[in-house]
């Protein structure tokens, strides 16, 4: 066997090594995929529903009078949180969100980094992080540490406002860079995108019953559009005891928006690495077919030549 079939039989090994473990991550990717999918799911109806309440408390609010509704003019700085992912074989994931982000941040501004990738990134371009939230457990409980930090960072007047940069999910083939004023409300919609579920996500998400009644819901809505809300006692003292528990929760929405992407995006990377690696073994095959047939065929021509 010549030298040139060797390496080949032994590239063609490596390979196929290679697609065992991409093909393997892959399938992690799917279940954590699927874990967070769920949870994405039933987190975003609560979220939208709280924008609605937080929607009815501004009404009656005089924006001039709360902190929480108007931009910090006297300050220049932005506090920015930016969400990235910590671990990488997450394709485009991580340089999306940061290339599009980079620009957005002034010299003046500060950054609250959330995943090592990002942390990494923005150390080379000399930019300073906040990276106390580094390592975030994605738990409502480390949510709210979160929301805290960020509520009494604006409210002490530092800041003109508080932005987050995230990567919204929209269906398992597509994600979208988002970046949304979280402080003052109001700047911006608070809302969620809505979800746009292909065949692989309906597949992914088939055990997840929902319960909806049209005529219910369309009663409410008629409802809804006649009867203003009431709030007790007021709605002044409503929207400032209401505003800590709005951050936390749209927070933790986001930071579920992103991680339903980052897992989306490493499935996709590791289904693509898995058929390129099968690609290029059938062309190393083919190759080294080639080349054993034209061995064997030089050694029968050598024995008939010989014979003769």
């Amino acid at each position: 066997m010549s030298v040139a079939m060797n390496v080949t039989k032994r590239r063609i090994k490596s390979i196929q090594s290679t697609a065992k473990i991409t093909r393997a991550m892959g399938l992690v990717a799917v279940t954590r995929l699927k874990t967070w999918q769920r949870k994405f799911m039933v987190n975003r109806s609560f979220a939208n529903q709280l924008s609605d309440i937080m929607f009815e408390a501004v009404r009656g609010v005089d924006r001039s009078k709360s902190s929480f509704l108007r931009l910090h003019t006297e300050a220049s700085a932005v506090l920015h949180v930016v969400i990235t992912s910590s671990l990488g074989l997450a394709g485009p994931y991580n340089n999306n969100i940061l290339l599009s982000t980079m620009d957005k941040i002034g010299p003046s501004d500060e950054v609250v980094m959330i995943g090592k990738r990002g942390q990494r990134a923005f150390k080379k371009a000399n930019i300073a992080t906040y990276d106390e939230f580094l390592d975030l457990n994605i738990s409502y409980d480390e949510i709210r540490k979160l929301g805290s930090y960020l509520f009494h960072q604006f409210e002490s007047g530092k800041y003109e406002r508080v932005v987050i940069h995230y990567t919204n999910y929209i269906n398992s083939m597509t994600s979208e860079v988002k970046h949304v004023t979280l402080l003052p409300f109001g700047i911006e919609e608070s809302y969620l995108s809505p979800i746009e579920l292909d065949k692989r996500d309906q597949e992914l998400l088939s055990n997840i019953d929902e319960d909806t009644d049209d005529s219910s819901s369309e009663f409410l809505e008629s409802l809804s559009a006649e009867i203003e809300t009431l709030i007790e006692p007021n709605k002044e003292l409503f929207f400032e005891q209401f505003v800590p528990i709005y951050l936390n929760n749209m927070l933790y929405a986001y930071i579920l928006a992103a991680q339903v992407a980052e897992q989306s995006a490493r499935r996709m990377a590791m289904d693509l690495a898995t058929d390129n690696a099968n690609e290029m073994i059938d062309d190393l095959m083919i190759k080294y077919n080639a080349a054993r047939q034209a061995a064997i065929t030089q050694e029968i021509t050598e024995i008939v030549s010989g014979a003769i």
